[in-house]
């Protein structure tokens, strides 16, 4: 065989070689194109159920997405308040209290800012008067971002609409039962000087509210035929901090000289922390306790005669009204700017009438 003939022969074998390799290729190329896209499509199976199973748990999608926030969550007041928004849910809707799974506190600005960066589809807020939450609560409109305002309003911004009760009739009920409480335990008259009624203002809350319950207060007994026997003053607690409204608290039993003759509370807190007070210092009938909301705690104090009576509100009726102005804003472009909600008072007369229908072990 001459040399020409080897080459040749070479040549032939090294491309049926080449030829061999490429089927292969070809082959392994179009296996693994199949099976991917056979992944592809059994993934998209999986996906295409509205329900995700997840470490074992079943979680459903909606259709809008609302969250709560609250300068004060885990009170059983805003739990409540709670409740009462997710009974009022559509079945397309969910409703989550901002702050309640997150790893650390934060204020009420910063959960605005989260939910307006989790481009949720509805705020409900316990708003204040602040220049940030103005400018929070604009921002959130104009990302097409409805925030409905809780029991404390913010009327400067373009918030849809505003739950809560009317203050100055507020004011007035608070007026009332000083006058009650003037008539029963002095008969009309004060027993060698005038009585001190010491309103307990919110110094992290809506002033312009407060001042309005304030005026309230003061028409109702100016209004009354003890007017010449009361005298109104006012100081501001802070809760801002763990423990803050108690020390502010205790402080006016241990550096009043003369303690009031009755003390008004406009939230839970100052109420349950007032009446600890009064038992703790020995005041139990010197001073007359006029408190807000509902609990356990509370009516039980109303019972034992502890507390003279407290204002309260249908919370769950806040929240339900809450939700549905939400729910009306997305649906229509509109809603009503204002929605009263009812109060009532309580007393030892009516007490047992409401002792037992609270349960504060919602969870958070």
């Amino acid at each position: 065989m001459n040399r020409r003939n080897i080459y040749k022969e070479r040549f032939s074998n090294s491309k049926d070689n080449s030829k061999t390799i490429l089927i292969i290729s070809l082959c392994f190329v179009s296996c693994m194109l199949l099976l991917t896209v056979g992944c592809l499509v059994y993934l998209n199976k999986l996906t295409e159920n509205n329900k995700i199973e997840l470490i074992g748990e079943n979680y459903d999608t909606f259709d809008n997405y609302y969250v709560l926030i609250s300068n004060n969550r885990k009170s059983y007041f805003w739990k409540s308040v709670f409740e009462g928004a997710k009974d009022a849910l559509d079945k397309n809707s969910y409703i989550e209290m901002l702050g309640n799974n997150l790893s650390m506190e934060y204020s009420t600005a910063d959960l605005m800012r989260i939910a307006i960066n989790s481009k949720v589809d509805g705020i409900i807020l316990e708003a204040n008067e602040s220049a940030e939450m103005t400018e929070l609560i604009n921002e959130a409109n104009d990302a097409n971002i409805p925030v409905i305002t809780a029991v404390s309003d913010n009327n400067i911004s373009t918030r849809k609409s505003f739950i809560g009760v009317n203050s100055y009739n507020l004011g007035l009920a608070y007026g009332q039962q000083v006058c009650n409480i003037q008539k029963k335990l002095y008969g009309g008259k004060s027993k060698s000087s005038k009585t001190t009624v010491l309103v307990l203002m919110n110094k992290n809350s809506d002033n312009n509210m407060q001042n309005i319950v304030f005026s309230g207060i003061k028409d109702s007994i100016k209004n009354s035929e003890y007017q010449e026997n009361i005298e109104l003053e006012t100081v501001a607690i802070s809760n801002n901090a763990p423990f803050a409204a108690e020390e502010s608290i205790r402080d006016i039993f241990i550096k009043e000289e003369n303690i009031p003759d009755i003390i008004i509370c406009m939230d839970e807190i100052n109420t349950t922390c007032v009446y600890q007070g009064v038992v703790d210092y020995n005041k139990v009938g010197k001073t007359n306790i006029i408190g807000y909301h509902d609990t356990n705690t509370i009516l039980t104090a109303i019972d034992r005669n502890v507390i003279y009576s407290t204002i309260t509100v249908d919370t769950e009726q806040i929240g339900m009204n809450c939700v549905k102005a939400l729910e009306e804003y997305k649906k229509t472009g509109h809603v009503n700017a204002y929605f009263d909600v009812n109060i009532s008072v309580i007393t030892a007369d009516n007490v047992k009438d409401y002792l037992g229908d609270t349960d504060e072990t919602i969870n958070d």
